[in-house]
């Protein structure tokens, strides 16, 4: 009888991420969720993590956000190697907050504005990475957040939808409007810059 795990090792390597065509968020053990490459061959090497289904931005956004990374911490194996390991009933257990659909679209958009931005602007990508971490705290973190008058969500309903421009390939143009957005939150007088500051004082957020 041949090595069974042996074939299977093999047939995952002729894997890409074409193979799944469509929306997905994947990892490569032990990369952290979404953030992945492939190998040089554009295949895949051997831990794959592959989520597939509706709101995969919205779960995206609270994986890879600061509470998110500190919670699956608490709850992950270890690969010995100083990571954690994606593995599937691990993450099952993470707790996903229901929120609505509105406020789903905030956390939606700011995932899109990061992903758009991130290859050519690293600065506009942080911030916005500040702030998507700073709107799971909220969802969280509730009480606290209201005690500290820090509520970020209320000061991002009227976030333009770059969604369309993506669809028509006009990524230039969306990131013109990603920095027209970052040029007016990062105002010192935006609620959502005071924001900012307040919540920084929380200390679960510290």
């Amino acid at each position: 009888m041949g090595d069974a795990s042996g074939a299977f090792v093999a047939a995952l390597a002729h894997l890409t991420e074409a193979s799944f065509p469509f929306p997905k968020i994947w990892s490569l053990y032990p990369a952290i969720l979404g953030q992945a490459i492939p190998s040089a061959f554009g295949r895949f090497r051997l831990a794959v993590t592959i989520m597939t289904g509706e709101k995969l931005k919205y779960l995206l956004s609270i994986m890879n956000s600061k509470l998110g990374e500190w919670y699956f911490n608490q709850i992950s194996t270890t690969s010995g190697m100083g990571t954690n390991r994606w593995k599937k009933y691990k993450i099952e257990q993470m707790r996903i907050k229901t929120i609505s659909k509105e406020k789903q679209r905030l956390f939606e958009r700011m995932v899109e504005y990061i992903t758009t931005v991130k290859s050519n602007n690293a600065i506009i990508a942080t911030y916005f990475e500040t702030i998507l971490d700073l709107m799971v705290y909220e969802i969280y973190l509730t009480k606290e957040v209201n005690t500290a008058d820090a509520n970020i969500l209320c000061h991002l309903d009227n976030l333009p939808d770059i969604q369309p421009l993506i669809e028509k390939d006009q990524t230039e143009k969306a990131r013109k409007t990603i920095e027209k957005v970052y040029q007016e939150l990062s105002d010192p007088n935006h609620p959502v810059n005071i924001a900012m500051i307040r919540m920084q004082e929380i200390e679960e957020v510290q």
